[in-house]
């Protein structure tokens, strides 16, 4: 089965804002998108990828599976 490395990835605005300024760097976005669909793209990974919430009762939401 082909690996999802972004299945177990919750990580805040600011720690993807990293991840996609280290990619932005060492060029591994081909090609550059715009600086539209770097904002569309930001919002899908927090909206989908960011961190677990942990609610009063104990449990733990995935944003990704809401």
């Amino acid at each position: 089965e082909k690996k999802k490395p972004l299945n177990n990835k919750h990580m805040t605005r600011a720690e993807w804002k990293e991840a996609i300024d280290t990619m932005i760097e060492k060029d591994r976005l081909d090609p550059m998108p715009s600086k539209e669909s770097l904002s569309i793209l930001m919002n899908w990974l927090v909206t989908n990828h960011g961190p677990a919430v942990t609610s009063p009762d104990g449990a733990t939401t995935d944003p990704g599976k809401n």
